[in-house]
């Protein structure tokens, strides 16, 4: 075992993973390290699985839109696990006439950049998922969003690293299965819902209330009974065909935030030899493989394929 690298990444979520598994087939001798016991033990593993372009800054979208189309159909394959990649689309929801305005705003910032979305009305929607309540009246809809399963995509990335020689030194499903129902990745025009079925038939969804702020005495974030059935409260208003789904198992998390909402990717002028790969805002899942192997061509030729110009770090600089 080898305790020098030429890089050393620190974090084992699936951007550290992601990254350290194309620096390895580039022939780079990397070290992760993981502040928990576990390899993807926050939000990396347990969030809701979105694969999409929609509803994000447009200066995420060149680098989400090139995961989609260059790296995600063949993940699978690539890391010798069931990803559960879906491609079936994104519907964002809406209930009112500030939620349509919300997400005509965020469809037209989306196209004006070259991604295929596009506003359409409840019967639509209907026509689309059928499970959807008559509350939803609007909706964006982008066909080539999707979703996958993050806890084998992490550890795919994880052990495919690990087999390229990676050292890693380190400190479930969700829900009740139920009947096939639909494919699409869904969220809201207030980000206040989201979530997907599996391929085995449970539901992972999530949300906030507002009141998720508890932790164990060790420190660890946890959901208290009043946030979970105040999602859930949310969630039946959209499928009322859940309403006697059972809960299995609630997980709360700290979500890495910037101010303006958009990830900080690339290199630290100040300190030679730092790159960063932060702030996702809780939407890093999707966009990660495609950080990954950019950050990792970043750090070994100094050229990537996608302009990261808009994520740089020193956005937040003062200007003199």
């Amino acid at each position: 075992m080898k305790n020098n690298a030429e890089v050393v990444i620190i974090g084992g979520g699936i951007i550290g993973c992601a990254t350290a598994y194309y620096l390895a087939k580039m022939g780079t001798q990397v070290i992760v390290l993981e502040g928990s016991d576990h390899i993807g033990n926050g939000g990396s593993s347990r969030n809701g699985g979105g694969v999409r372009q929609s509803g994000r800054d447009v200066r995420e979208l060149p680098l989400v839109m090139y995961g989609i189309q260059n790296l995600w159909p063949t993940l699978s394959e690539e890391l010798e696990v069931d990803c559960e990649y879906h491609q079936d689309g994104n519907l964002r929801l809406g209930k009112t006439e500030e939620h349509a305005k919300i997400l005509t705003r965020l469809a037209d910032n989306a196209r004006s950049v070259g991604l295929d979305v596009r506003m359409i009305d409840g019967d639509e929607v209907r026509r689309i998922n059928p499970y959807l309540s008559e509350e939803v009246t609007v909706a964006s809809w982008c066909p080539t969003d999707g979703h996958a399963n993050p806890l084998t995509t992490t550890l795919g990335y994880y052990k495919m690293a690990r087999r390229l020689g990676v050292r890693f030194i380190t400190g479930e499903k969700v829900t009740e299965a139920e009947p096939p129902m639909f494919n699409q990745m869904l969220g809201t025009a207030e980000a206040d819902f989201y979530g997907h079925q599996t391929k085995h038939g449970s539901f992972i969804f999530g949300g906030s209330s507002g009141m998720e702020r508890y932790n164990k005495d060790n420190g660890t974030p946890i959901t208290n009974s009043k946030t979970a059935s105040c999602i859930c409260r949310g969630i039946m208003k959209y499928f009322p065909n859940l309403a006697n789904a059972k809960i299995v198992r609630t997980w709360a998390g700290w979500m890495d935030a910037s101010a303006d909402g958009v990830p900080a990717l690339g290199k630290v002028d100040e300190i030679p030899g730092l790159y960063v790969a932060c702030a996702f805002n809780g939407h890093g899942f999707g966009i990660a493989p495609a950080a990954g192997e950019q950050l990792a061509k970043l750090i070994i030729t100094g050229k990537t394929d996608v302009d990261l110009t808009a994520l740089r770090y020193d956005r937040f600089k003062a200007k003199i």
